[in-house]
């Protein structure tokens, strides 16, 4: 029986992988998980430091030249998607208020709840408006992904199988 790996945003599914070495008689994958968990808000704080572009990702889209003037004027030197720094906050501190975190024996959770005149911030620029273009606030970036894998394979081998 495989057991998969699977990360998804408002299914969007950035990973989905297979691993079929895994039994199926495993039941707690706590300690992987809780790995990944904090490779994963590393990997927030290196996206937001690099305005979207960490690990080979792409930078988030410029702001409109009018939006740009307004945020200069009124929140100087603030980067891209940090106004009054909550969402940024919540997306990489799973403490900070608006952090949605959970790790359990089978699932970890992570997602950003910062309600704005009814609609989640972080969902409005995840998947972008009519007037705003996407920036991802949670995306996977391709050596992330390898090392999560590798997390639960270097995890299964040498503490369940007992293999190195």
């Amino acid at each position: 029986m495989a057991f998969t790996l699977q990360f998804e945003v408002g299914g969007d599914v950035q990973l989905s992988r297979e691993l079929r070495h895994i039994s199926e008689g495993v039941k707690d994958f706590s300690v992987p998980l809780n790995l990944i968990s904090r490779d994963f808000y590393e990997g927030q704080r290196a996206t937001f430091e690099a305005e979207g572009a960490a690990e080979g990702k792409q930078k988030w889209p410029a702001l409109s030249p009018a939006y740009r003037l307004w945020k200069d004027q009124r929140f100087p030197g603030r980067p891209l998607l940090v106004l009054r720094g909550n969402l940024s906050k919540a997306a990489t501190d799973p403490k900070a208020p608006g952090a949605k975190h959970e790790v359990s024996k089978v699932q970890f959770r992570a997602g950003v709840d910062i309600p704005v005149n009814g609609w989640n911030l972080a969902a409005l620029h995840q998947f972008g408006t009519r007037r705003m273009p996407q920036r991802k606030v949670i995306q996977l970036s391709e050596p992330q992904k390898l090392r999560w894998v590798q997390i639960f394979r270097r995890w299964y081998y040498e503490l369940v199988a007992g293999t190195a």
